[in-house]
């Protein structure tokens, strides 16, 4: 499966994105890939397309971060220009607001943990 890299930990999350055939990986917060972000979506030419999600995060934040860039694709930012065009900032506050949704509604609003009281 393309999530087992992540030992389950970001399922049910990366199990969606799986059945979409996009395979999330973890990588190393110094890969340059990445560069400054938390996570990134990769489109090749080919049309092919990776997530990658920095290894170095809490898991709650790896979850919110894949819920993020998930978002992106399914809004449509990565399409080729001439198809959608939407500014940089508000594709970004877009895929930050469906992200969050996501992410309640898959792990809560406590990232999935129990209440302590």
């Amino acid at each position: 499966m393309a999530y087992a890299a992540t030992r389950g930990r970001l399922r049910p999350i990366a199990g969606i994105i799986d059945s979409f055939g996009i395979p999330v990986r973890t990588v190393s917060r110094d890969c340059e890939i990445l560069g400054e972000a938390y996570g990134k979506t990769i489109v090749r030419e080919n049309g092919k397309i990776t997530i990658l999600i920095s290894d170095r995060l809490p898991i709650e934040e790896q979850r919110l971060t894949l819920a993020h860039e998930f978002a992106h694709l399914l809004l449509g930012h990565l399409l080729p220009r001439e198809c959608y065009r939407v500014p940089g900032k508000q594709a970004e506050f877009e895929a930050e607001t469906l992200g969050f949704i996501l992410y309640n509604f898959l792990y809560g609003t406590n990232g999935g943990r129990k209440n302590s009281i």
